[in-house]
């Protein structure tokens, strides 16, 4: 039977030449990229305070909590959490938070993030900062 792309009666075609295609690919770099640095302690029971450095254009963060497996082993490189990220507070324009009302020596992961950023300002990305914080006993 013999038909466009089918099989002839004579066996199969032979294989395409193998084609060595060349291109240069050229790339924009990428805006500066900033991670906001945070750092976080515990005071006192149930609380912690966290502070990261302001970043030119960003005018509110959105802060995010959520509980640590206290069970996880501390080698490894991602603890396991026991609840997703809790949004704790959006369109917060400072540079720090206090946190009260936790539960008494427990693990806790922060995540800051730019939440309002001026467009006029524009530096690029903003990345979210982590920080696990150990509350008081």
């Amino acid at each position: 039977m013999h038909g466009r792309g089918g099989r002839s009666g004579r066996g199969l075609a032979p294989p395409l030449a193998a084609q060595t295609v060349s291109k240069q690919l050229t790339t924009t770099p990428p805006p500066a990229n900033y991670v906001i640095s945070i750092t976080g302690m515990s005071p006192g029971p149930g609380t912690v305070i966290l502070q990261w450095q302001a970043i030119s254009g960003v005018l509110s963060y959105r802060i995010e909590r959520r509980k640590i497996d206290p069970t996880a082993d501390p080698r490894e490189d991602a603890r396991r959490p026991t609840t997703p990220f809790f949004l704790v507070s959006d369109k917060h324009a400072g540079i720090s938070y206090t946190d009260t009302g936790l539960w008494n020596d427990s693990i806790y992961e922060y995540r800051v993030s730019m939440s309002q950023f001026d467009p006029k300002a524009s530096n690029g990305s903003v990345g979210a900062g982590r920080v696990t914080v150990t509350t008081a006993p």
